[in-house]
């Protein structure tokens, strides 16, 4: 009785993880090219692809990116969404660094992303493809 009973445990458990793979699949912004890619989690390729659209993003842009794009969003209080979102910004801008590009910080604005370092992210996206 026993292993029949863990037999049709492995075979939900197995239905489960197909069914999380499709899931995941659909949920994948079609329009982020770093979603996948140099190991960004989904927030942190929101946040790149954001850098990549508009090259100075106010906090408040930082944060609707994070929220709209990100969908393992841990929680919805203000001071949450701010510190993650100064967390996520700091780990770009450490992953990016190390392949040439710089996110300038504006203080009390927010970041920016100036041509030279925008040009160097689109090539290290397009090499990628």
């Amino acid at each position: 009785m026993q292993i029949k009973e863990n037999l049709e445990l492995m075979a939900i458990i197995e239905e489960l993880r197909e069914e999380n793979r499709q899931l995941k699949a659909i949920l994948r912004p079609s329009n982020n090219r770093f979603y996948g890619r140099l190991g960004l989690s989904p927030q942190l390729a929101a946040l790149a692809n954001a850098f990549l659209t508009h090259s100075d993003l106010t906090h408040a842009k930082i944060d609707t990116a994070l929220s709209i794009h990100a969908f393992e969003t841990r929680g919805t209080d203000f001071d949450l969404i701010n510190a993650r979102s100064r967390v996520a910004v700091c780990k770009l801008r450490s992953l990016l660094r190390k392949h040439g590009v710089e996110i300038q910080h504006i203080r009390g604005v927010g970041y920016r992303l100036d041509g030279e370092h925008k040009e160097r992210l689109a090539a290290l996206v397009e090499g990628l493809t």
